[in-house]
Parts: structure tokens; sequence; C-alpha cells
């Protein structure tokens, strides 16, 4: 992941801009959205839920940079500012992995869970 480049990310944010709008709608359900919408504990814990594992601070930030332009915008400031840090970050991330290598969602999910406590274990 970590060769993407600004533009790609860019590029694969706008190309899966229905695939996150469906999430957003409820069209299409993800569990971090389901756990958002009930609410309660789980869904505070939800930022625990967040792993970056193969991408880097940089594209970190330009990821959240897109998701808070599209789903933030001036008219409603920032009302969708939790949802899109829990429920689309990681959506979008999970999303980039599986057009990038070809995986399936389980898979892609699993595997930057395993790259983010990877690379938390050799900072330690």
């Amino acid at each position: 992941m970590r060769q993407l480049r600004e533009e790609h990310l860019l590029f694969l944010i706008k190309r899966n801009r229905r695939y996150l709008v469906d999430i957003f709608e409820g069209k299409t359900p993800t569990r971090r959205h389901i756990v958002y919408k009930n609410g309660g504990k789980d869904k505070i814990n939800l930022k625990y839920d967040v792993t970056f594992g193969a991408f880097d601070e940089n594209q970190q930030d330009i990821i959240t940079g897109a998701l808070i332009k599209f789903f933030c915008p001036l008219k409603t400031g920032f009302k969708y500012f939790d949802y899109t840090m829990k429920v689309m970050l990681p959506e979008i991330m999970i999303k980039i992995y599986i057009d990038t290598i070809n995986a399936t969602y389980s898979d892609a999910e699993y595997a930057l869970n395993a790259e983010g406590c990877t690379e938390a274990e050799d900072k330690v």
C-alpha cells in the first residue's frame, strides 16, 4: 500500500464514492455501520476499530482529508465527523486494499489488522 501516491489514492476514493454513499445510507450495511447506528458502548469503542495497517502517515492524512471533504462539507459542518472517522475511514481503507490487492473483504480487513499489529509491535 505504501507505494500508492496521493493521486492514486484520490482516484480510488473518487471511484468508490457510490460504495461509500451506499454504506452511509444503509444500502450496503457493514458491521461498523450497524454498530454505529445501534449506539451505546459498542459505538464508542469503534474508535479502537480503525486499523491503518499498511498505510503510512501521509496516506492516512490524504484519505482522511478526502473523506472529511466529502462527508463534512461546509453546509453540514462536522455533523458526520464521528461517523466518518469510525465507519467511513476504515471502510475506505479496506476497499482500497481490496481494489489494489484483489482481496476479499474479510481477507483485506484481516491483513490490515495484522499489518497494524505488526507495526505496533515493532515500535515497542
